[in-house]
């Protein structure tokens, strides 16, 4: 999920959610995140690695990563 936050129109916060604990390690397999990862880390100014988003009934773990606007589009 990309959001852009009103009082921050020059970042994007990435939003990362996965069923549980245990899927995030597998999603780092996928070669699409590899490439994700590579790209973005260069350019990430802020990065929240430890929430957990109660859903109707279960629970996700996340990551929320900051991005300047302008260095992501012109990484890409």
């Amino acid at each position: 999920m990309y959001l852009v936050n009103i009082s921050e129109l020059n970042a994007v916060y990435v939003y990362e959610v996965w069923s549980d604990e245990e899927a995030h390690p597998a999603s780092l397999t996928l070669e699409a995140a590899q490439t994700f990862i590579k790209r973005t880390k260069p350019i990430i100014t802020g990065m929240n690695k430890n929430f957990t988003l109660k859903t109707a009934g279960r629970k996700k773990a996340g990551l929320m990563v900051k991005i300047p606007l302008n260095q992501l589009f012109s990484s890409f």
